[in-house]
């Protein structure tokens, strides 16, 4: 797994994707078993009868929905997903690109924020994590989880973000952030 950080600034907004990379073999053995399962389906369905359709229609349609929502959107994430991530010095903004389709953007205002790298594991020497944001309640003034991503990147490149974080916004509404 190679997943990658691009960086783009705008000097008012900070623009990532964060792409996923998966490894050869588990798509590999992903594709064929996701492939069987639908071509189960589309055939279960061929074969029915006018009649048992509607007796069972619910369920076959319950049962292609899980297999669209469920597998195949898996499978499109490991083949084509990104993560697009717009950070401002009032909100963080996200959304996932699946190949074929991408999730509405999502829009998170703060007042105040950091950021810390959560490291998850190590993978040829490099070691892997997510980037989180915290922005602090105002009411209570007790930290919240913001948003954390989702695609595991390297160390580095989470660090090369956050810095360009930190310049973008020139610290008005960042307290800071730890690499720890």
């Amino acid at each position: 797994m190679k997943n990658s950080v691009y960086i783009n600034s705008d000097g008012v907004n900070v623009y990532a994707n964060i792409a996923v990379k998966s490894h050869p073999i588990g798509k590999a053995l992903l594709l064929p078993i996701v492939g069987m399962a639908t071509l189960g389906y589309v055939v279960f369905c061929c074969t029915l009868q006018p009649e048992e359709l509607t007796k069972i229609l619910l369920p076959t349609l319950v049962l292609g929905a899980v297999l669209a929502f469920g597998p195949i959107r898996y499978l499109l994430w490991n083949f084509l997903g990104k993560e697009y991530l717009i950070v401002t010095a009032k909100s963080v903004s996200y959304a996932y690109h699946y190949g074929l389709f991408t999730t509405r953007v999502k829009t998170l205002p703060y007042s105040r924020m950091t950021m810390k790298f959560l490291p998850e594991r190590e993978a040829d020497g490099i070691e892997l994590g997510k980037l989180e944001f915290t922005h602090y309640n105002q009411t209570t003034g007790l930290p919240e989880v913001l948003h954390t991503t989702t695609v595991l990147a390297p160390k580095d490149e989470i660090e090369a973000l956050m810095a360009e974080i930190v310049k973008t916004t020139e610290l008005k509404h960042i307290e800071g952030f730890s690499n720890n």
